[in-house]
């Protein structure tokens, strides 16, 4: 609902002419509520009133300007505005009513400048500054700037107290990003590891379906894979496995594959039976050594797995102790 009307709102300010008569609004509301307020108020400079129409016209002067103000704010920063109208409404307990859109106006302006500073400040700001200062001069024909310190005080303490509103919402935006980043880190560090974990499978998929080897070295590869598959059970039961057994398998693999394919298709382009059964023989060398790297980073790995069980064992232990059961 509040969408819609913001919405509204811009569209009706987006034409100038709505904007000219928006002014010419204003200078009408404001002389209305001058002449209104302006018989109730007990605080303003008696001097002006023996100037003909002196005080009334101070009154409308800052009235006007200071429901521009407000007005400027309803259309681009209803923060602002509604900061602004808290500060009038607490100034109706100090002060005369005809005042309230002066302080309203003043505060909406601070805040809205404030919150503008760093991307929307523009040239237009100059004139509300300036339909501000004007509001001012005519406030202090009025009143006394310094007349009310408490209400001063509280004033400064609602500014200040937008100020750290606005840097909390900016701290807890930043932090939002930075939990955002996190969870797409996290979740591309998944998808990577997703990836890794099916081409480590076709790979392992790959090496089984070879079976035009000599026997001795599908005896050597059918135990390179009966490893790897241990190190892959191993990564996925124990997170602590998961780097230096994923890290071996993406080193070693593509050795094993490049051996027994290349090195076969060699061997069988070979004329030469001598050279075709020494290309055999380096083949077979080269996996029983990687058949046996294979068997040993598994047994490295297990070991994580064997601490964690003689830990358990004598925990258990203490307990069959403390408890009586053994001696």
């Amino acid at each position: 609902m509040f969408d819609k009307a913001g919405m509204r709102l811009d569209a009706i300010y987006s034409k100038r002419l709505n904007r000219v008569s928006l002014q010419l609004f204003m200078f009408f509301i404001g002389g209305m509520y001058s002449a209104y307020f302006a018989p109730y108020a007990t605080q303003a400079n008696t001097r002006l009133g023996s100037e003909a129409g002196g005080i009334e016209t101070s009154f409308a002067v800052v009235d006007w300007f200071c429901f521009i103000l407000l007005c400027r704010t309803l259309f681009f920063d209803r923060t602002a505005l509604g900061v602004g109208m808290l500060a009038g409404f607490c100034w109706l307990f100090v002060g005369d009513a005809i005042a309230l859109p002066f302080w309203a106006g003043t505060m909406a302006l601070l805040v809205h400048i404030y919150r503008s500073w760093w991307s929307k400040l523009g040239k237009i700001h100059l004139w509300y500054l300036f339909l501000w200062f004007s509001a001012a001069l005519s406030y202090g024909s009025i009143y006394e700037y310094t007349a009310h310190p408490v209400y001063l005080t509280l004033f400064a303490l609602i500014f200040a107290g937008c100020l750290l509103y606005e840097q909390a919402l900016k701290v807890n935006a930043r932090r939002q990003q930075a939990r955002l980043a996190m969870f797409a880190e996290a979740e591309r560090e998944k998808e990577k590891l997703a990836d890794s974990d099916k081409a480590l499978a076709q790979r392992i998929s790959r090496l089984e379906r070879i079976s035009d080897l000599p026997g001795p070295l599908l005896v050597e590869l059918a135990q390179i894979i009966h490893s790897a598959q241990q190190i892959v059970v191993c990564m996925k039961t124990d997170e602590r496995d998961e780097v230096p057994g994923r890290r071996f398998l993406d080193r070693y693999l593509p050795g094993v594959e490049m051996i027994v394919t290349q090195g076969q298709s060699l061997s069988k382009q070979l004329i030469d039976d001598e050279l075709r059964q020494k290309t055999t023989q380096d083949q077979l060398d080269m996996l029983i050594r990687l058949r046996s790297a294979f068997h040993q980073q598994h047994q490295a790995l297990l070991e994580n797995d064997t601490d964690d069980f003689d830990s358990e064992l004598r925990t258990l232990d203490k307990l069959l102790k403390t408890d009586g059961y053994v001696k």
